[in-house]
């Protein structure tokens, strides 16, 4: 359970709504955090004496929008603070050993060992310059199961997460993986540990619903053998998935927990009814017309990946039309990313062009494109990694505006536009949560009105609510100007809801495209049937009004 300790008798409009006939059996408990505060470099709230109590066997499910405090609470739980926050907590248990007042070097015992931590930063965690064979083996080592680390040991905890090969996928770095790939490492060598508590942080956010099931299941199974989890997700159809419990997030308070069903089906709280109303919202896209005019068309791409020379795009054609979008979806390591490269000109091909409004755009010197490559803007996978963290946000965007009142006001004005308060112009990135980060990426690529817009799991990071906001001004902003977005994404549910048209790409190649209101109905390949058969289950939505 996670709660909030009442400071007096009367009832407030944010006190705890609570299922007390459902609380934790203290007997079973294995991670109790209470009373969690944190505060900011200057003394800023951000997480309001928040509990956190999970059993064995059992998963806590933690919602809530962007910034509202989720990740803050659950890193309490293994005492890595980001840089400049602070906690303070009444009580910290793990596995029964009290840990207030521990030393880093007891703490460091337990991390990985009794309690892992799986972060959205699946990149950060990985060492680029290892074999991610030789990360799992030492994963082993560390805990004393040298005997354990065999490749056939390591190769059959990756397959089981969706992740096959021989050898030679463990000789791979984690550079040549995709997000999705990596983020599956990550949570293998979690797994291999075999710890009492795993506290997952959007570890299923930049999954395909195929290697989401697995994950899922990997989760379920540990489950079984009496680990706890902490499921931290915007998705609540995902946690839905897995948690007995459920807890809401709002302004670093945890304003409604209880099981999952009751939270779900009968919230309480006018946070948990908005995001189950987000979850469920309808298609924003019009009813897809008569194609247009092509502003972006790729012929006949064929590309192999730096790393080993591998084709990872074959014979590969598309159009983007002017005013439409058109959404791609595949598994993790299907090619996604890497076309989306190509088509920003930031890649070779072997073979195969693309032309941007009649220009040849792909090949061709960068001289040729510089006078068109504002037409073309990006918002990636991860944000963190386009920002200069030395620059605050007004001055990012400004910077994307160059020679186009890049002021104070312009960048005000794209803040706005995507529902970000004028104050964080003058924050850091590194300051704001996920979901902001992602909303400036989201700006500073509409900063130059672009005629294509590819967005390479722009949403992904996002709360419902939040990314509700954000796919309402992509379609408002194309209504306007007639943009042609590419929307890449592995949930399919969000895909449907700004898309005209979605196609698959497996192994490098479209093996299906139809029309968004047939979709379901007309994919007949077999990849995009296990994309649909492995969506997480509908909310219901009754009592979400």
């Amino acid at each position: 359970m996670i709660g909030r300790r009442r400071r007096s008798a009367r009832v407030r409009d944010d006190a705890l709504t609570t299922d007390t006939e459902t609380a934790p059996e203290p007997a079973r408990i294995v991670l109790e955090l209470r009373g969690v505060t944190a505060r900011g470099p200057v003394g800023e709230l951000l997480v309001d004496d928040a509990d956190l109590v999970v059993e064995r066997g059992r998963c806590l499910g933690v919602v809530g929008s962007s910034g509202s405090g989720k990740s803050l609470l659950v890193r309490a739980a293994i005492g890595l603070p980001p840089e400049g926050v602070h906690y303070r907590r009444r009580r910290w248990r793990i596995a029964g050993t009290a840990l207030e007042g521990a030393s880093d070097r007891v703490l460091s015992g337990l991390r990985g060992r009794t309690i892992a931590y799986i972060g959205q930063d699946a990149l950060g965690g990985l060492d680029p310059l290892r074999p991610i064979g030789r990360e799992l083996a030492d994963v082993l080592r560390l805990h004393g199961r040298e005997g354990d680390a065999t490749p056939e040991r390591l190769l059959a905890e990756l397959a089981r997460l969706g992740l096959h090969g021989d050898d030679t996928l463990l000789e791979r770095r984690s550079g040549s993986l995709s997000g999705g790939q990596r983020q599956r490492v990550l949570l293998a060598a979690a797994l291999l540990a075999r710890p009492e508590v795993i506290i997952a942080d959007e570890a299923t956010t930049a999954l395909d619903t195929v290697s989401q099931r697995q994950v899922l299941d990997a989760l379920a199974a540990a489950m079984a053998e009496g680990t706890a989890v902490v499921l931290v997700s915007h998705d609540l159809a995902v946690v839905a998935e897995l948690a007995d419990r459920v807890a809401v997030m709002e302004r670093g308070r945890v304003v409604e927990t209880g099981s999952t069903r009751r939270v779900l089906e009968e919230p309480r709280r006018a946070t948990t009814r908005a995001l189950l109303r987000a979850a469920g919202a309808a298609r924003l896209a019009p009813p897809a017309a008569e194609p247009s005019r092509p502003v972006l068309e790729a012929t006949g791409l064929t590309a192999r990946h730096t790393h080993g020379g591998v084709a990872t795009i074959h014979d590969l054609s598309l159009t983007l039309d002017h005013g439409r979008t058109l959404g791609l979806v595949g598994a993790s390591g299907s090619g996604k990313s890497t076309l989306a490269r190509i088509l920003l000109g930031l890649m070779p091909v072997e073979q195969g062009t693309v032309t941007l409004d009649g220009h040849r755009w792909v090949p061709a010197p960068e001289r040729d494109r510089r006078p068109y490559r504002r037409r073309v803007a990006a918002i990636a996978q991860d944000p963190v990694s386009t920002f200069d963290p030395r620059l605050t946000v007004g001055r990012l965007l400004s910077a994307a505006i160059p020679g186009r009142d890049p002021g104070h006001r312009r960048a005000s004005r794209l803040l706005d536009e995507v529902a970000l308060p004028p104050e964080l112009a003058s924050a850091h990135p590194a300051r704001l949560s996920g979901g902001q980060r992602q909303r400036v990426a989201i700006a500073c690529a509409l900063a130059g009105d672009p005629e294509v817009l590819i967005c390479d799991e722009a949403v992904t990071a996002l709360d419902a609510t939040v990314r509700e906001g954000v796919l309402t001004l992509l379609a408002d902003i194309q209504t306007r100007t007639g943009m042609a977005i590419l929307l890449i994404g592995h949930d399919l549910s969000v895909v449907r809801r700004l898309a005209h048209e979605i196609a698959v790409l497996d192994e490098g190649r479209i093996v299906d495209r139809h029309p968004v209101e047939r979709f379901d109905e007309d994919a007949s390949h077999g990849a995009t049937r296990r994309l649909l058969a492995a969506e997480p289950r509908p909310l219901r939505r009754g009592a979400a009004g």
